[in-house]
């Protein structure tokens, strides 16, 4: 898949210090996933691969985050703020994330507070609070956790974390990740601003993954 081609050669140029360019790559990435995102089945013509939804949030953030390295702020917060209105209008309008009690749209929220705090954005800590209160009325969170489109949000949470020194046990690992999308939300909501500006500090992150 061109996309993925896309994120690995971004992750290539980033670990080889072009941050300007690897945002480049992971934007491509990230808008390819998203193409992907709806299927093309005249057979059920409603058809989502939500998995592509969970990497075109994670591709253009990271896009985001590497112009904003670079110091390109007007380029990052221009994606931070085209990925806002694109995750508000799936959250709106299609079916599996617009359910008013579904755990899907919780996601969508986390998303949107993601990418309010990497612009810099009024009032980020709102949708990470209207995430919470989705998560708290599930009652299977190992179940939504490891769903692909849950599960890769947090696997660059912790990338990014780790680069910049924050140290997690196991238990904490699997309780953020896996256990608790509750405790998974309000860890991000005490720690993502701080972790993110240190990365920003220290102009890179480690990781083989992302």
């Amino acid at each position: 898949m061109i996309e993925r081609k896309h994120a690995e050669y971004a992750r290539e140029l980033r670990q080889e210090g072009d941050l300007s360019l690897a945002g480049e790559h992971y934007t491509s990435s990230a808008y390819g996933y998203l193409m992907r995102f709806r299927k093309v089945d005249r057979n059920e013509p409603e058809a989502l691969a939500p998995p592509m939804f969970g990497k075109f949030a994670t591709n253009l953030f990271l896009g985001a985050l590497c112009h904003r390295i670079a110091g390109d702020l007007e380029r990052s917060n221009n994606q931070c703020k085209v990925a806002i209105f694109l995750i508000k209008d799936i959250r709106d309008h299609v079916p599996r994330f617009s359910g008013r009690s579904g755990i899907p749209m919780g996601l969508c929220h986390e998303l949107i507070g993601d990418f309010r705090l990497l612009g810099g954005f009024d009032s980020h800590d709102i949708p990470y609070q209207e995430a919470k209160q989705v998560y708290s009325r599930t009652d299977n969170d190992r179940q939504w956790s490891a769903e692909p489109e849950f599960e890769i949000q947090m696997m660059l949470f912790i990338d990014l974390a780790e680069s910049v020194g924050f140290d997690f046990s196991e238990e904490e690992k699997e309780e953020i990740q896996y256990l608790s999308l509750e405790k998974r939300i309000q860890y991000k909501r005490n720690n993502f601003s701080l972790i993110i500006d240190q990365v920003i500090e220290a102009g890179n992150w480690k990781s083989d993954r992302f």
